[in-house]
Order: structure tokens, then C-alpha cells, then sequence
């Protein structure tokens, strides 16, 4: 079956992540009481967010000038979200799409956050990241991360993200 992974569990008790989603299918390999497990894989998921993207500015959204071959692919291949409405600025933005609350609710309904303005997404509201990592996945950033850097637990390796490089 296409998506689907299969493990092998026996009487060593090997599991796979996610093997609490499997579907049992008990047999006998030589003289071992197996279980052959069939475990849904979950999707990869990679959030693509730039700045200043114009709508007409890559090849699925019908660009001719500017050839953007493998966002094409990710866009075609993938499932795209193209009715998200930003703010214009990043904060809020990026708020919003990290919370899952519009910027109002969030308190970064305003402007950019520097470094050392005391002000962030607050610590009780969990981020998309957060989700990801208890749902089992592996969470990175690259980019900017412009909801609150002044303390050490606002950072993105504190908010959820295994790694984080930023430009």
C-alpha cells in the first residue's frame, strides 16, 4: 500500500514511532510469536513564508518571469494554502500563522519586534511547532522568527522548534 510503513514488532518489543496507530496482524517467523504492524507514515510538512512574496511572483501562481522549479514541485506535489491573509507587516504575521490566533488575540497586532523590545508571542500560547513535536515530528526554522527574542524561553528552540538558524 502506497504511505504505508511496515514494522516488524516481536518478542524484543521494537516499535517504531507512531506504532500506536498500527493495525496488528499476528503470525508465527520461525518458531517467533511476530506481529507485522502496518503504520500510516505521516506527511512531511514544510511551511514556506517569505516576505514581500507577490502573488504573481512564482511559477504555480502563473509567473513567466521569474522560474521557481522547485517551489512549483513542493506546490503541485503538496497541498498549497493560498487564502491566508497576512498583515503588513512580519510580526503579526508570522504571530498569527505560529498561534493559530489572529495578532489581536496575541497582543502583536502592531509592528515588527526588535531583539530587545520586551514584548512576545506569550509563553502560554502554544505554537504550531509545539503541535508538531507532540504529534511526533521533527521541527526546524530557518528564517527569522519576529515574535519575541528578549528572554531566553521565547526563543524558537523553547517554542517548539528542534533547531533553529536564522539569517
Amino acid at each position: 500500500m502506497p504511505g504505508v510503513r511496515r514494522c516488524v514488532v516481536d518478542d524484543y518489543h521494537l516499535h517504531l514511532p507512531f506504532c500506536d496507530l498500527l493495525k496488528e496482524d499476528k503470525r508465527t517467523v520461525a518458531g517467533l510469536n511476530t506481529e507485522v504492524c502496518a503504520v500510516q507514515t505521516p506527511p512531511n510538512v514544510v511551511f514556506i513564508f517569505a516576505d514581500d512574496f507577490g502573488y504573481r511572483d512564482v511559477g504555480f501562481h502563473g509567473s513567466t518571469v521569474i522560474r521557481t522549479p522547485t517551489l512549483d514541485r513542493l506546490a503541485y506535489n503538496g497541498v498549497r494554502l493560498d487564502n491566508y491573509y497576512v498583515q503588513p507587516t512580519c510580526t503579526p504575521t508570522r504571530s498569527q500563522l505560529l498561534s493559530g490566533r489572529y495578532q489581536i488575540h496575541t497582543g502583536l497586532q502592531h509592528s515588527i519586534i526588535w531583539p530587545c523590545q520586551p514584548n512576545s508571542l506569550p509563553k502560554e500560547i502554544p505554537t504550531l511547532a509545539n503541535k508538531l513535536h507532540d504529534a511526533g515530528y521533527a521541527t526546524h526554522m530557518v528564517g527569522k522568527w519576529h515574535i519575541g527574542y528578549y528572554e531566553e524561553p521565547l526563543i524558537p528552540t523553547r517554542r517548539g522548534f528542534d533547531s533553529f538558524l536564522a539569517t
